[in-house]
């Protein structure tokens, strides 16, 4: 998985506008930062992701995003794979089934999103290179059976540090930075980024001071990107031109780096405000409103409605209400001024105007086209126009 697609904020779910591609809820890897702006849980709240929900969690375990947010997990469980595996998928499905339906979308059952997550988790612990160990995914599922949901209503990794917490979780993998790799676990840089179209990619890490970049995800905390290389954050009191700039836990104000602000400061931006926090449609930080069926709302503000539960804001009553979803084969995309999502099970494909076609996700070996559609069902890919579960096989 590409570092640019880790924890992609989609703000149009979030705000309640409607559901759009997206990545999927974090799993216990190794992977390391979670995405920077708002932060890491938040991110893919459109669920309708291809290879979403099962998909390695950018950022996984180890991965922060703007912090932590679940109880402690112990490692020391003697289950082998198989046991950890089915241990954790029944309990990865019923706490986002419970707080974040939408990170789900790709399955039409709760037994479906067991099964591939059971089948992911496999793949993560048999893969060569990978020092995960099973016991990881024994501690990732008591931290989702002990938690509510508020990591996650505050873009925060109910999973953060994990993996950091015991050697007996396992460690990064032992594959060096440009070996081939099919998941994030193989790497020791802790990523494994895959192109488009293929089940094989290279282990590669976070970008560091000079490295080549296209998005700020592509390098580490302390640095963002611009003119495709990785520059340094600035510090608190240093010059700045946009919040980019300066370190997560600061924001651009008057020209300089200053720290980020708490419940009342005044604000333009989400990334003005503390990490939990979005800018308010009165320009305000405050906690996000969250709300559900026929709550007030502002259609513009981040999280007005609960879009990890299927609402958005109807801007004609300023109430939120369910995102409706097409089916199979119907019109999805941009309808007018309105993203329309699909139901369950389905992708929507986009044409250059980005309305698009809902196309069911196929599963392996079925045929594949990440243009036309129809796409994979993770922990499948589409490699060579065919679904296929990366093995060894795939990658030798």
């Amino acid at each position: 998985m590409s570092q640019t697609s880790r924890w992609i904020l989609i703000a149009a779910v979030l705000v309640g506008c409607g559901n759009q591609e997206g990545s999927g809820p974090p799993q216990p890897g190794v992977g390391g930062a979670g995405a920077g702006g708002t932060g890491g849980a938040a991110g893919g709240a459109a669920g309708n992701a291809t290879g979403g929900a099962a998909g390695s969690a950018t950022g996984g375990a180890a991965g922060s995003g703007t912090g932590g947010g679940g109880t402690s997990g112990s490692c020391g469980s003697t289950l082998d794979a198989d046991a950890a595996c089915s241990k954790y998928a029944a309990s990865f499905c019923a706490y986002f089934g419970k707080c974040a339906p939408e990170l789900l979308s790709d399955f039409d059952s709760n037994a479906t999103c067991v099964e591939r997550s059971r089948l992911r988790c496999m793949v993560e612990l048999d893969a060569p290179g990978s020092r995960v160990k099973p016991a990881l995914y024994v501690a990732a599922a008591d931290i989702y059976d002990a938690t509510s949901c508020e990591p996650i209503y505050s873009f925060k990794n109910p999973l953060a540090g994990i993996l950091e917490s015991s050697d007996a979780c396992g460690q990064a993998g032992t594959l060096a930075d440009g070996s081939a790799c099919y998941v994030d676990q193989q790497c020791a840089g802790m990523i494994c980024s895959v192109p488009k179209g293929a089940a094989c990619g290279t282990c590669t890490s976070l970008g560091q001071l000079g490295d080549a970049c296209e998005v700020d995800a592509d390098c580490d905390d302390a640095h963002y990107c611009v003119g495709l290389k990785c520059n340094a954050r600035l510090g608190l009191g240093q010059t700045c031109g946009a919040n980019p700039q300066c370190g997560k836990d600061a924001h651009c104000a008057s020209g300089t780096c200053q720290p980020r602000l708490g419940v009342g400061g005044t604000c333009a931006l989400d990334s003005d405000c503390e990490s939990g926090l979005v800018c308010g449609a009165s320009k305000q930080c405050k906690k996000p409103s969250l709300g559900t069926t026929n709550a007030p709302c502002a259609p513009l503000e981040l999280l007005s409605c609960n879009g990890f539960l299927g609402f958005k804001c109807d801007s004609n009553t300023m109430t939120c209400i369910k995102a409706a979803k097409a089916a199979t084969g119907q019109a999805c995309g941009l309808q007018g001024s309105v993203y329309v999502a699909c139901a369950d099970a389905a992708t929507c494909v986009l044409k250059p105007d980005l309305t698009g076609t809902c196309v069911a996700l196929a599963k392996e070996p079925a045929s594949c086209n990440l243009d036309m559609g129809p796409e994979c069902l993770s922990p499948a890919v589409c490699a060579a126009g065919s679904c296929v579960i990366p093995d060894k096989s795939t990658c030798p």
